[in-house]
């Protein structure tokens, strides 16, 4: 077994005394369901809200150590609306989006705003990569 492999399953055992909860906001069920078993699976804990409308009382309420956010669900803005109201005193937020357009054109608004960029389709081990740097970075609290 590799040390990355041993690094892997310590992990997974320290988050199963305390698995840190992810809110997954998207409106794909599909995306969703894959994300729920994978995370947890990873040894994270996994809630769901499937439009922005909503979203940030549902963040404040469940309190996540990271959010995943859509770009694009019940609308073209709905995640960056739901960026915007989370404010500085907000989890760790990591932004998905199929539409590369949207990335590049709000790139500079993005920055500061989220903790990590993921385009669809993404790499399962750099969503990994991408969650772990976020809660050692912003750590919940």
């Amino acid at each position: 077994m590799h040390a990355d492999s041993f690094a892997r399953q310590a992990l997974c055992a320290q988050r199963a005394m305390t698995p840190p909860l992810i809110a997954v906001i998207d409106d794909d069920p599909v995306f969703v369901d894959l994300m729920r078993a994978f995370l947890e699976t990873e040894g994270y804990a996994v809630t769901h809200w499937e439009r922005g409308r909503g979203a940030v009382g549902f963040i404040r309420r469940e309190r996540p150590a990271l959010v995943l956010l859509d770009v694009r669900m019940e609308d073209a803005e709905a995640g960056r609306r739901v960026l915007a109201r989370l404010g500085a005193d907000r989890p760790a937020v990591l932004l998905c989006t199929a539409d590369t357009r949207f990335l590049a054109q709000h790139a500079a608004w993005l920055n500061g705003r989220c903790d990590g960029v993921l385009a669809k389709p993404f790499d399962l081990d750099e969503l990994l990569e991408l969650i772990e740097r976020a809660l050692r970075e912003r750590p919940a609290g």
